[in-house]
């Protein structure tokens, strides 16, 4: 259930506010089929899921929370990894942010499946060109391909364009994707 993250202090596990609900249900479910207390049931829980405790969800639960809050409330944006180096982030206006990768990507893969394959000739989506396995490939080799930014929360930044501008005195290349508040908007 919860994703990990390789960070620079080893792997890290990241667990959004849904999953810490589900673990919380779980552990209800753990105290009532055998009477035992609530705390013993909440570290049951996390052991099952691979963590060390219920404490350990408690960090992997704020370690995602600035990630999660973004994709929900606030600005964040994805550029090709070859492009994104140009993008200047020493100031923390963009902030990389790869657990971002976690809440888009299968909105990502949707959007790939009704994207034409030109090279086919035919001009069918990818979902239509490809068979499953040529489609999962050609999707995973996409998507690592993705850098993911965060804007920082205090810029009083609210629209697609004032988002570009900003960008553009950034970086000489422009996002591919961008999310305000949860919708996709596609360059």
């Amino acid at each position: 259930m919860p994703a990990e993250f390789t960070l620079s202090n080893g792997l890290t596990f990241c667990l959004t506010t849904k999953e810490v609900e589900q673990l919380k249900q779980k552990a209800r479910a753990l105290k009532k089929e055998f009477g035992i207390p609530h705390h013993q049931a909440l570290d049951l829980a996390a052991k099952t899921e691979g963590l060390h405790h219920w404490k350990h969800v408690c960090e992997s639960s704020n370690l995602m929370q600035p990630t999660e809050k973004t994709f929900y409330f606030g600005i964040f944006l994805s550029m090709n990894w070859k492009e994104s180096s140009s993008l200047r982030t020493y100031d923390g206006v963009f902030i990389p942010d790869q657990r971002l990768e976690y809440f888009c990507k299968q909105e990502l893969r949707e959007y790939l499946e009704c994207c034409i394959d030109y090279d086919e000739g035919l001009n069918r989506p990818f979902k239509a060109s490809l068979s499953e396995r040529e489609f999962n490939e050609f999707f995973s080799e996409w998507f690592e391909e993705k850098v993911f930014f965060r804007l920082d929360p205090d810029r009083k930044i609210k629209t697609f364009q004032q988002v570009l501008r900003l960008h553009r005195t950034r970086s000489m290349w422009p996002p591919q994707f961008i999310w305000i508040q949860g919708e996709r908007y596609s360059l």
